[in-house]
This record gives structure tokens, C-alpha cells and sequence, in this order.
């Protein structure tokens, strides 16, 4: 109920914060990736 107010009142924040954690979910995905194959790399 809060979250759906606050949806409605301040859209455009909501957003940006959803588009923030997406960008930083990426980014930590995409680190961790590099380190797994570096890793290998080292390992091989």
C-alpha cells in the first residue's frame, strides 16, 4: 500500500532507484565473471 503511494506520488525516483539496482546487479554480475574466467585462466 505504502510502496504503491509512493509509486504514484514520485514516480520518476522510483524508476531511477529500479534502473540504479539493475545497473549495480550488472555490473557485480559482470565483475564476478571477469574473476571466475581470470581464475581459470590462473588456474589452467
Amino acid at each position: 500500500m505504502d510502496s504503491r503511494l509512493d509509486l504514484i506520488q514520485n514516480p520518476k525516483s522510483k524508476i531511477q532507484n529500479c534502473l540504479g539496482n539493475l545497473y549495480f546487479l550488472t555490473y557485480f554480475v559482470l565483475q564476478f565473471q571477469t574473476l571466475t574466467t581470470m581464475q581459470r585462466e590462473y588456474l589452467i
